[in-house]
């Protein structure tokens, strides 16, 4: 068994902790309150930005998002199953 996760899980267990999340081209923000706390790269291994002076690793909520980010940075991108994100690529790939 592993403890993969997928981008829509990772967004559903983002939902549950009461945070908020906005898709960018190439990353997910993470929001708490409005305010920024980490950033995910989707399409980069271990490519992830916790270094919002909003992020508390005493907070709870912050510290499950942080154990959660180390989920999704463990994940090879292959088995993150991005979603419609491969239409990008393919459409990226014929403007080059």
């Amino acid at each position: 068994m592993t403890n993969y996760i997928t981008i829509e899980e990772f967004i559903d267990e983002v939902e549950k902790l009461g945070l908020t999340y906005r898709r960018g081209v190439f990353d997910l923000y993470i929001e708490d309150n409005d305010r920024p706390i980490a950033s995910i790269n989707l399409y980069q291994p271990l490519q992830v930005d916790t270094r919002y002076n909003n992020l508390n690793h005493k907070n709870p909520t912050h510290l499950s998002l942080y154990q959660l980010i180390h989920r999704l940075a463990l994940t090879p991108l292959d088995k993150r199953e991005i979603g419609d994100s491969k239409h990008w690529r393919r459409w990226s790939n014929l403007k080059k």
